[in-house]
């Protein structure tokens, strides 16, 4: 069992990979240190679990999601990263809900009102890391475009694989 309660064994590779790269980013500087805590928390919730597969820094059309997810049905949910709620990441987030059944905004700060409005305008997910996790608000399940879904499942399955 790890100091944070998960064996890596009962994990699916791609998920116990990902979770010992994010806690090697928890000292760090930077939006990635707030990987490992969202992905312990996922793992709380059972969001993610032993079918799941997680990626880092999937490229997509010219862009990088921060982190993807995608479970036994096939199912993409792709989390954006910023230190703060702005304009940026809400703008990433939009572009990856064309592509994921659910996309999330993960802020190191409160967004402001104006934001929050945005984002629940927009049917994206809020997750505030602040020493906690608040989930702010749920993003919709959505229906993304068939064939971008399919590629992006593919490249967060090979990017998975690698263990980024």
């Amino acid at each position: 069992m790890s100091a944070h309660g998960y064996s890596g064994s009962s994990l699916h590779g791609s998920v116990a990979d990902a979770l010992q790269l994010a806690q090697s980013w928890e000292q760090r500087p930077g939006e990635r240190r707030m990987i490992a805590g969202v992905l312990r928390w996922l793992l709380s919730i059972g969001w993610v679990g032993s079918a799941t597969s997680v990626a880092f820094e999937v490229p997509w059309r010219g862009r990088r999601i921060d982190l993807v997810t995608t479970n036994s049905k096939g199912q993409l949910s792709a989390f954006e990263f910023k230190l703060d709620g702005s304009r940026r990441v809400f703008e990433q987030a939009m572009y990856n809900s064309i592509s994921t059944h659910r996309s999330f905004i993960v802020s190191g700060a409160r967004p402001s009102s104006k934001y929050q409005t945005l984002a629940k305008a927009h049917g994206l997910g809020l997750i505030v890391v602040n020493g906690e996790i608040e989930l702010l608000q749920r993003s919709i399940i959505r229906t993304p475009d068939s064939r971008l879904a399919r590629d992006l499942r593919t490249k967060t399955l090979m990017r998975a694989s690698q263990h980024v």
